[in-house]
């Protein structure tokens, strides 16, 4: 599980993401992506950002 974190917050450090993008390119199941960026959100590393009506997480790097 710490492999595919690792590659959903890659993907956030290379540009803003929504969850849909997350889900299209690794091929998860929204659902378990969701699992990944909370535990992601709750350590910090990453932040969500509605823009548009669509919510995008980012790195938590850029609001430090």
């Amino acid at each position: 599980s710490g492999d595919v974190s690792n590659k959903i917050f890659a993907m956030i450090l290379r540009r803003p993401v929504t969850a849909e993008d997350i889900s299209t390119v690794m091929g998860l199941h929204i659902n378990e992506v969701n699992k990944y960026l909370g535990l992601l959100i709750r350590s910090g590393k990453v932040y969500s950002e509605t823009h548009l009506g669509k919510v995008f997480f980012r790195s938590g790097g850029e609001n430090v």
